[in-house]
């Protein structure tokens, strides 16, 4: 008996390797206006002194804070009216 030694070939792929596509003019224009957007805030935040920046952050956590409160009560009062409102099925009288 001769033993044959089993070798697979290789796979070969048909199939063409994706190429990245070149962005369109419009998403050219779109990520320059980002970036120029981006550097406009950093210009005005360099020119804002720096107490003001803490001041304005801690102001806008104090707001939102304020908002969350707000909704959050109102939230409790509407499922503690609903709790209130449910209708109870009625159950079935029980054959004597």
């Amino acid at each position: 008996m001769t033993n044959k030694s089993s070798t697979k070939a290789p796979v070969v792929s048909l199939e063409t390797p994706e190429v990245p596509a070149e962005p369109t003019p419009l998403e050219v224009f779109v990520e320059h206006q980002r970036k120029a957007f981006t550097e406009a805030g950093k210009a005005m935040l360099a020119l804002l002194p720096e107490n003001f920046q803490t001041h304005s952050e801690a102001a806008v956590k104090e707001a939102i804070e304020g908002y969350r409160s707000l909704v959050n009560k109102t939230l409790d009062d509407i499922i503690e009216t609903l709790k209130k409102a449910k209708v109870e099925p009625e159950k079935p009288a029980h054959k004597k």
